[in-house]
């Protein structure tokens, strides 16, 4: 549901979005964003806390049991505080270390290796961002058993950040036997999904995935992901709303030209400005594979890389199957 924005007065344009399923909403003009309980916080004039409290106990007439209950039963059904989720059933990858022996660790040592050998792969702990494993602790279960999203256990969680607030994750396999390789915060759709970027940039890069946007904003870059290789509308609409230069960095793959050029298609129904784009050296398939490379090099000067996108030119070269290297 689109409505104006609370946050600025006469907001005709309604440039504030609010997911009825999930409750989870962002304003595009402020940049504010959060879920039901930080929207009911604003509205009210409440406390995060008081407003989880009223929205989940309703009544305080509610007896301690009949509380826990309804408690229980929001949380397995449709739970909205991703934060909750991290902090009780999830370890920052940082900790493991000195968590590791509190954990039942013998049976599932395979996914500790191999977390070991994807966080040395992509150089995470190298990263800015928080990264968790989905693993309950035994002290977890005392209020809230079972574990709140108990599909995610053994994965690794990409969070989407807006300050120190989590507004959707995925959740990356560790074990060939996890399928399918990612999954998704419960409740909202991919395809309805930016990672949190800043508004008063000149600029905005979109990647494919998490790790490539991440990797970008530790550069010091304003950038967003769109979860996948083709921009949706619902993405698109909320792109529109962005003052800046909309910069499209996909993968340097078959994959990420089609899907380039499937935003210019869609860009131009919805009357949306020319965009620039921009991608990694050759050698390299994603930003996030460069800076696996060296992870303490200087960023590069992505910017002076940046062209508009020439519809033409791509079809060129698409069709002669050839490089625009050959080409020239």
């Amino acid at each position: 549901m689109v409505v104006p924005s609370i946050f600025s007065p006469n907001d005709y344009k309604r440039h504030m979005s609010i997911n009825l399923e999930t409750g989870l909403w962002r304003c595009f003009k402020s940049g504010e964003a959060g879920n039901f309980y930080k929207l009911l916080s604003h509205l009210e004039g409440w406390s995060y806390a008081k407003s989880m409290e009223e929205a989940t106990y309703g009544s305080y007439l509610l007896d301690p049991e009949e509380k826990k209950k309804k408690i229980r039963k929001q949380i397995e059904n449709k739970p909205v505080n991703f934060n909750d989720f991290l902090n009780i059933d999830c370890i920052n990858i940082k900790l493991l270390p000195e968590e590791r022996r509190k954990l039942r660790w013998d049976p599932h040592s395979e996914i500790y290796d191999n977390l070991k050998k994807l966080t040395t792969k992509k150089n995470l702990l190298h990263l800015n961002w928080p990264f968790y494993l989905c693993w309950p602790r035994l002290e977890a279960f005392r209020d809230l058993d079972p574990p709140i999203f108990p599909k995610l256990t053994g994965r690794l969680i990409i969070p989407y950040m807006y300050g120190e607030s989590c507004v959707w994750f995925q959740a990356r396999a560790l074990l060939d036997s996890q399928q399918p390789k990612y999954l998704n915060s419960p409740g909202s759709k991919a395809s309805q999904i930016l990672m949190p970027y800043y508004e008063n940039y000149d600029h905005l890069f979109v990647t494919e995935g998490p790790l490539d946007a991440i990797v970008l904003k530790n550069w010091g870059f304003n950038a967003t992901c769109v979860n996948g290789s083709y921009i949706s509308r619902n993405q698109a609409l909320a792109l529109k709303q962005f003052a800046g230069n909309i910069v499209l960095s996909f993968d340097n793959d078959e994959a990420g030209a089609k899907g380039v050029m499937a935003f210019e298609k869609l860009r131009k129904k919805l009357m949306m400005p020319v965009f620039f784009t921009v991608t990694p050296p050759s050698s390299f398939k994603d930003w996030g594979e460069m800076f696996a490379s060296d992870p303490e090099g200087n960023p590069p000067r992505i910017f002076d890389m940046l062209e508009p996108y020439d519809w033409g030119k791509q079809m060129m070269l698409k069709l002669s199957g050839k490089t625009e290297e050959e080409l020239l």
